[in-house]
């Protein structure tokens, strides 16, 4: 392979690598967004009395109370489905669960990736030295 070539390739794999670290956190967010509100579910199947619930982005309202024994959760494609609350909680952990392995599947990919990097660095270096 000319220089070029691999030259093109490696910065090709560096994008890659950025676009999956980049998936990678969006991910570790959702999965953390997901502990939080199964935790407030707990809270509330347990009896406990709810102050504030979070809206997202650490922004929260307040409530006096929460009257109703179900939610309503986006499952996919705005599609809104409502669940009660141990459904809804099982639900969740399912999701925090799919996003795990996600997680592990882009962390696998990252390995590689930086496998393949190294592996083209070697080559750029050889090329080099060759020419120079």
């Amino acid at each position: 392979m000319e220089l070029e070539e691999i030259v093109i390739k490696y910065k090709q794999l560096e994008e890659r690598l950025k676009a999956l670290l980049i998936e990678r956190e969006k991910s570790i967010l959702l999965k953390n967004e997901i502990e939080n509100v199964k935790k407030c579910l707990e809270e509330i199947k347990n009896g406990n009395k709810i102050k504030y619930i979070s809206i997202g982005a650490d922004t929260f309202i307040e409530i006096e109370s929460f009257k109703n024994d179900y939610v309503i959760i986006n499952v996919g494609s705005n599609i809104l489905k409502k669940f009660k609350i141990e459904d809804a909680i099982n639900f969740l952990e399912n999701e925090k669960n799919e996003i795990d392995k996600y997680i592990e599947f882009l962390n696998q990919l990252q390995v590689e990736t930086e496998k393949d990097l190294k592996v083209l660095a070697e080559e750029i270096k050889k090329v080099k030295n060759l020419k120079g």
